[in-house]
């Protein structure tokens, strides 16, 4: 089992993004965006990962909080009695883990339209932290104002309502051509349980 956690303040505070794994070489990116005045910071920003079952960047701010718990286990070298005659088996490793975490302190704008004043946000996640369990929605937006739509229109916008990511899943370790490989497949937890289709994590890095 391990904890992280992270606090900033001021007005050039710490960007934390959450979401994904390092050296994740398959990686998916969610709809959040880092508002336009602080893309300065952007090259700045540290990963709160691993947190399996979401995309990178699924939530962020200046400050978070996260455990991660994992199980491994031998695999082939605790099936097959004796010396195992292929060699990149026997450095095969099983995992079963369960990730949790939250990221909060900024406002997260997941409606952005423009006209000649420049960038409007019209509607966006508050920075304080909403200690519910996230859900993903979908919604549509009326494509002459940026706003939220009761009708299907062709603009929709995804977002996380609440703050807190939950995943779990498991995934195997070896070490191939002297690296060390490891993929996980994590499901996503929302409030109505767990959510398919699950997110395949192909990364190169050791573990925490």
């Amino acid at each position: 089992m391990r904890g992280a956690g992270a606090a900033s303040f001021g007005p050039d505070s710490q960007t934390f993004f959450m979401g994904g794994m390092l050296g994740w070489i398959n990686q998916r990116w969610s709809d959040a965006e880092i508002p336009f005045d602080r893309l300065a910071d952007t090259f700045f920003t540290l990963p709160a990962t691993p947190l399996r079952g979401h995309e990178y960047n699924t939530l962020f701010g200046n400050k978070f909080s996260l455990i991660n718990a994992e199980f491994r286990f031998p695999l082939f070298a605790a099936i097959l009695p004796g010396p195992v005659p292929v060699i990149p088996l026997y450095n095969i490793t099983g995992v079963a883990f369960f990730d949790v975490g939250a990221a909060w302190g900024f406002d997260i704008p997941y409606s952005r339209f423009s006209d000649e004043n420049g960038p409007i946000v019209y509607f966006e996640k508050s920075s304080d932290l909403d200690f519910r369990v996230a859900e993903k929605k979908e919604v549509f937006l009326d494509p002459g104002t940026g706003l939220i739509s009761d009708v299907p229109t062709s603009f929709t916008s995804t977002y996380v309502d609440g703050d807190v990511l939950i995943g779990a899943g498991f995934g195997l370790r070896t070490i191939l051509l002297g690296l060390p490989f490891r993929y996980d497949v994590g499901w996503p937890y929302y409030r109505d349980g767990f959510q398919t289709p699950p997110i395949h994590y192909f990364t190169i890095g050791i573990d925490f």
